[in-house]
């Protein structure tokens, strides 16, 4: 599978790549002219440019917003998954709604995490964006995320339910999760099947986030 990196920025592709990204058999590096070339098809909606790549990482602030929604678009239609990175993202931030969606920081982008996901697609993996994000850790860092989540979402609750009022941030609805593909097989338990094969706009109960909240503690006990 190939994998685009669509870089108007060599020199920073140089100064902040940990390996010779140029080197590794199913990356194709597109900038200067080809860059320019892509900024045109996309000037006239013309995105077929990107059928033959599996993967597509772009920086993001050399495109138009409407440049963006046309990748965006043409991602979800194809399922592919999708990197932005840039250096004014501070945060990474990733989705899994339609497609695999992965905003990210430029200097994140092209550290060893970029090495260990191509590493793992070269294997004829499927993509993993969340190595990308989190690197050989992803799994534990997902977990973690996922019950901190959950355990503020419940103590959020209970306050709710002592009388206090405009409290935000609660889990109502399976979408709120922002549940994984990745990991959905890993907290499955004869608990947990019943909420987990919710639809996304079902609602989730505080006793399934708390047999989810178990779940995920039975799984990080195990990796420590």
């Amino acid at each position: 599978m190939k994998v685009a990196i669509i870089e108007d920025r060599e020199k920073r592709l140089q100064r902040f790549q940990s390996f010779d990204i140029y080197q590794e058999p199913n990356v194709v590096v597109v900038t200067e002219q080809l860059f320019q070339d892509v900024l045109e098809n996309l000037r006239v909606s013309d995105l077929s440019f990107l059928d033959t790549f599996g993967v597509i990482a772009i920086h993001r602030s050399a495109l138009s917003e409407s440049m963006r929604d046309s990748i965006k678009n043409y991602c979800a239609k194809e399922k592919k998954p999708l990197v932005f990175f840039s250096g004014g993202i501070t945060s990474s931030y990733y989705k899994e709604t339609t497609f695999p969606f992965l905003m990210i920081n430029s200097k994140e982008f092209y550290s060893d995490h970029l090495k260990i996901f191509l590493d793992h697609l070269n294997t004829g993996a499927k993509p993993n964006l969340l190595m990308l994000q989190f690197g050989i850790k992803w799994k534990l860092s997902m977990f973690l995320s996922l019950r901190n989540r959950i355990v503020v979402s419940l103590s959020k609750e209970e306050l709710k339910a002592s009388g206090m009022k405009n409290i935000g941030g609660v889990i109502k609805w399976v979408s709120d999760l922002d549940l994984s593909e990745l990991i959905m097989s890993d907290i499955q338990t004869e608990d947990t099947k019943k909420a987990l094969a919710k639809k996304p706009d079902a609602s989730v109960t505080s006793t399934e986030l708390v047999q989810i909240k178990i779940a995920i503690e039975q799984l990080l006990q195990r990796m420590s």
